[in-house]
Parts: structure tokens; sequence; C-alpha cells
């Protein structure tokens, strides 16, 4: 559709946008390296003096050739379009001051800003292109590693060419934090801060538990097949997802009608459906 079509191109431009300014307002001068091809653009920029921007998008250029030979040209276009966005706005900020000359707050809220930034691409389908490409093609020649482990070794790669070519230990140490809450930031923007838990009740009252759930807490209670290996007895399993919050509530449900009720509490990094958040 038109509309969702709009959404994820604001997506891209926003969060490339974003990306750019976290370099310019947080990295650039404290000689942070982030991580991929914004941190090796970091060194290549203080070695060269050539614009961020430029260095960006020409490191890319083979990226996406390879991209564009390996996975073909659907999976490169909308890439091309974020990193365009991103060496634009690199390039038209860069006169803008640093906000902060503290480097762990740089690598905190430069971080953060990052991770949304990217988390944003990310949802309008689209990635800022450099190790992203990178890990995906490799990953197609060695699928015993997986990306998330490429990933870690690239960026482990440009944070410790960035201290052998600074001759500072301590600007690789705060690339870690920066690419750390980037991270983390990721997650936030994709899951919401309120996880949700999701429980197992094993018991014999398992129907009134259930019926007490629906009605005092308010909800949904899913009732399972199970039987015990060592029992040989069947038993209903009952499944529900709650706020945190409402866990204290569900254990006196449970210890009020079965005592040696089975309980088993677990994060769930996101949920939708009825109730929760909109699919």
């Amino acid at each position: 559709m038109l509309k969702y079509k709009i959404y994820n191109l604001f997506y891209m431009i926003f969060g490339a946008a974003l990306v750019a300014l976290s370099i310019n307002l947080f990295f650039l001068e404290l000689k942070i390296a982030p991580g991929g091809v914004s941190g090796l653009a970091t060194v290549l920029h203080y070695l060269t003096g050539v614009s961020m921007g430029v260095l960006v998008f020409c490191l890319n250029v083979p990226l996406f050739i390879i991209g564009v030979l390996t996975f073909g040209k659907k999976f490169v276009l909308k890439t091309l379009f974020s990193t365009l966005v991103m060496s634009l706005v690199l390039d038209l900020t860069e006169w803008l001051p640093q906000i902060t000359d503290d480097m762990l707050l740089a690598s905190i809220f430069g971080g953060g800003m990052m991770g949304c930034g990217l988390a944003l691409v990310f949802k309008g389908g689209s990635t800022t292109g450099g190790t992203d490409i990178a890990a995906k093609v490799v990953n197609r020649f060695f699928p015993s590693f997986n990306i998330s482990e490429q990933l870690f070794a690239i960026d482990a790669v440009v944070v410790l060419t960035a201290m052998i070519v600074f001759r500072d230990f301590d600007i690789g140490l705060y690339s870690i934090i920066t690419i750390w809450i980037s991270s983390k930031m990721i997650d936030i923007v994709f899951e919401g801060l309120g996880y949700s838990k999701a429980l197992f009740i094993i018991s014999d009252a398992g129907k009134e538990i259930g019926n007490k759930i629906l009605s005092e807490v308010k909800r949904g209670v899913t009732a399972l097949n199970g039987e015990g290996m060592y029992t040989n007895v069947s038993k209903k399993i009952l499944m529900t997802v709650v706020d945190r919050r409402q866990i204290p509530k569900i254990k006196r449900i449970a210890k009020r009608f079965d005592k040696n009720a089975f309980i088993i509490i677990t994060d769930v990094r996101e949920a939708l459906g009825n109730g929760f958040s909109e699919v």
C-alpha cells in the first residue's frame, strides 16, 4: 500500500539522518569509531582529510557491487538510497559543533542516537550499507558463522584499527561502549521497554486456576495437553502472557488452588495481538 511505502520512506530518511547527526554531534571530533563503515571512515577522515560523507559513500560502493552480484538489485536499492541520505547529511551538517567533550557522555548519548536511527532505517526495510552487506555476503559463503558473529568480528577489527591509528586505547574502549549502547537502542525501538512475561503453569487444578486468571486478571489463557514422563499422568499446562505487574496476582491464584503448582516465568520480547500491541 502507498501509505506503508510513505512510512518506510520516512523511516529511511529520518533514520539515516539521525545516524549522520550522531557522528557529527558526538563522535567525529573525539575520534570515536562506532564500528562498521562509519568507524572506518572516521579513521580515514583523520588520515586523509576527505569529508565523512564522501568516505562513507566510497567505502560502500564496492560493497554495493558485491551485494548486487550476490543478492540481486532489489537487495541493494533501498540500502543505496539510505546511504546516499546519510552521506549527504554528514557533509551538510559537518559545521555543527560537538555537543560534549566528555567521551563517556558522547558514547552513551551518541550511541543511543545512532541506534535509534539504525532501528528506523531497519523499520523502513533498508540498512545503511557497509558491514550489513559484508556480513550477509560472508554468511552466504561461510554459513557456519551467523551474521551477528560476523558483524561483531568486523566491528572489532574497525575498533582495533582506530586504537592503532590514533594510538589511544581509550578511543577503542569508548567505541565498544558506543556499539553496545547502539545495539541495545535498536532492541528498545523494535521491542519497547515494557517486556511482557509468559507464564507456564502445570497443576492438577489447571481449570480452576485458568478460570480465575480469565476473570480476575483479565488475561487470556491457553490450555496445552501435557503428560508427566515419570508419572505418565496427563495434565493441562496453562500458558498466558501478562504484564510483569500482574505476575504476583497470578502466583497468589495458583497457590490458592494448588500449593504444589509448577510455574515457569520467561521474558517475552514482543507480544502482538488482543490486549497487546497491534500486529
